[in-house]
């Protein structure tokens, strides 16, 4: 009889341990539950005002930490991989046939593997296509955070047309957060007008894109095919019959443009 009150108890110990235990986890997830609901009412949770024109990253990261940290990783060198890597090698040093390729053209002179967004300025303004060759500041649309701003008070004629070197001194920052994102929610945007005249002579509206559309179009605005128009230097996206490799080809066929005649063959070159 003795054994079975002993039994008993250590059960009755054991149920109301099971119990206390399930009543803890419950009441933890309901108030990691409530938790997770504030933060969602109060995200981002701002620790400073940001100004929809602000370029310095660490700003933004004061706000959002997490996108910030993952910027910052865009300035470690990881070395190479399949598709390029962090590792800024010469290609013409590796692919010797390509300086050959590109003969009459500046890539001929110096054509190094591309890295990071955090590079995205200072390996522009290193390369010697632009210290050795003249260039015009279409060049910096989608290298300098400051090119938004510089556009909108140049206008966008005489943006792309003024020459780099004279720009260069007020261009400061690469790829920033004010690109792609609006600082009070991170929300994508478009800010590059290069992109947004494509769209709009291909009648798209891009104020209509999905969630899902906004994460191309934003890298779209300067991971793509593009070239120089005209005496302007208009940075332009060669998609007015589509943007597949061979609708790309035939508006360069309709239009004759060619990016240079090739040193050896005289030929009409795209690159």
């Amino acid at each position: 009889m003795r054994f079975l009150r002993s039994r008993q108890f250590w059960l009755y110990i054991a149920v109301f341990l099971f119990a206390a235990g399930l009543t803890a986890g419950i009441a933890a997830l309901l108030m990691n539950i409530q938790t997770r609901k504030m933060e969602a009412v109060q995200y981002p949770l701002k620790v400073v005002e940001i100004a929809q024109d602000e370029l310095d990253p660490a700003v933004w990261g004061q706000n959002f930490p997490v996108q910030y940290d993952s910027f910052r990783r865009t300035e470690e060198d990881y070395g190479s991989t399949p598709y390029g890597g962090s590792t800024p090698y010469s290609k013409l040093e590796k692919y010797p046939a390509m300086t050959r390729l590109w003969a009459g053209y500046a890539f001929a002179i110096d054509h190094n593997e591309e890295r990071g967004h955090y590079y995205a300025l200072i390996d522009q303004k290193q390369t010697r296509r632009v210290t050795e060759r003249d260039q015009p500041g279409a060049c910096a649309n989608c290298h300098a955070a400051e090119a938004p701003q510089l556009i909108e008070e140049m206008g966008w004629e005489a943006f792309n047309r003024t020459p780099y070197k004279e720009l260069q001194d007020q261009l400061h920052g690469g790829s920033t957060c004010a690109d792609c994102h609006n600082p009070d929610t991170m929300a994508l945007r478009i800010t590059r007008p290069g992109f947004l005249n494509a769209m709009e002579r291909r009648g798209i509206d891009v104020s209509q894109a999905t969630r899902q559309e906004m994460r191309t179009y934003v890298c779209a605005q300067c991971h793509v095919e593009y070239y120089f128009q005209g005496d302007n230097k208009l940075l332009t996206f060669p998609w007015d019959n589509g943007t597949s490799i061979d609708q790309i080809e035939q508006y360069y066929v309709d239009t004759g443009f060619r990016d240079w005649k090739h040193a050896e063959t005289g030929g009409g070159m795209i690159k």
